[in-house]
């Protein structure tokens, strides 16, 4: 994995560093950034994502479905060294773009989805592990 990024450790964050502050969207050579409703539409000019086709799954782990091809660990490692090292025109973070001198880095999104909502005896529970369950000398205070 990257050994550097920029980890966004908020809601919301994502959205707001997706457009620039002074533009209503944001355009490339390959996407065009929108802002809706329900956050922010990125559409890449060649969105080749699908649910039909052919997946290519790693060996050496899990066994692989009849329906995917499997691929050794050294052609992973290329495809994943290749990933790491995109253009400087993909690294631009779209927040910067107004900017002369603009960053180009990767970008974390840390997610905590809870797995546990707060109850009388346990403590909400984020799927990181944070909070514990409680004991029963803390369910006076609640």
């Amino acid at each position: 994995m990257p050994a550097r990024t920029f980890v966004l450790d908020r809601l919301g964050l994502a959205p707001a560093l997706s457009l620039p502050p002074d533009r209503i969207f944001h355009a490339t050579d390959n996407r065009l950034v929108l802002p809706r409703p329900s956050g922010v539409l990125h559409n890449p000019k060649s969105d080749r994502r699908t649910t039909q086709g052919i997946f290519h799954v790693t060996e050496g782990g899990l066994p692989i479905p009849d329906d995917k091809k499997a691929v050794p660990k050294a052609v992973f490692g290329r495809l994943l060294l290749q990933a790491l090292c995109p253009p400087p025109e993909l690294m631009r973070l779209p927040f910067t773009a107004s900017q002369t001198a603009q960053a180009e880095c990767f970008v974390s999104l840390l997610l905590r989805p809870v797995v546990c909502p707060a109850n009388g005896r346990i403590r909400r529970r984020a799927l990181d592990g944070s909070a514990l369950l409680r004991t029963p000398a803390d369910w006076s205070a609640t």
